[in-house]
């Protein structure tokens, strides 16, 4: 009778433990989302791009009204540089470190990479024009 419940005992501290964690996305992790995300039509030179990224976010088992951190996809919020005072750069957040930056009328793109699979998702793609030669 001991066994079963310092078992569950355990289970229910561990999940109350990770609960005050927020973790951020690797350095690693993040290199692999901007090289794809370098690739991507719709992005380009990330040199033009202020980069903000953090894990997504999935319901628990036991407790589904609290979310925690996806280790296994990597959120991001780009924003056009050169416009509303944005600045160009790299940026990782914790899961719980609230919303992205302002949400102004400005080019922003959103999306993620599941890290296990590699599959990109990007949201509100328009590739720029490619300019023409005359």
């Amino acid at each position: 009778m001991k066994r079963p419940c310092a078992a569950v005992l355990c289970a229910i501290l561990l999940g109350c433990a990770a609960e005050g964690e927020h973790p951020k996305p690797s350095e690693a992790e993040i290199d692999r989302v901007e090289a794809r995300l370098a690739d991507h039509p719709c992005v380009g030179s990330l040199d033009s791009w202020e980069r903000n990224y953090r894990y997504g976010e999935r319901r628990r088992t036991f407790w589904p009204q609290i979310d925690h951190a996806d280790l296994d996809v990597v959120t991001f919020h780009l924003r056009r540089a050169g416009t509303v005072e944005i600045i160009p750069g790299r940026a990782i957040f914790s899961t719980r470190s609230g919303d992205w930056p302002d949400s102004r009328a400005i080019r922003a793109i959103d999306g993620s990479l599941v890290l296990s699979s590699g599959r990109l998702s990007v949201g509100r793609c328009q590739a720029e024009p490619t300019a023409r030669s005359s």
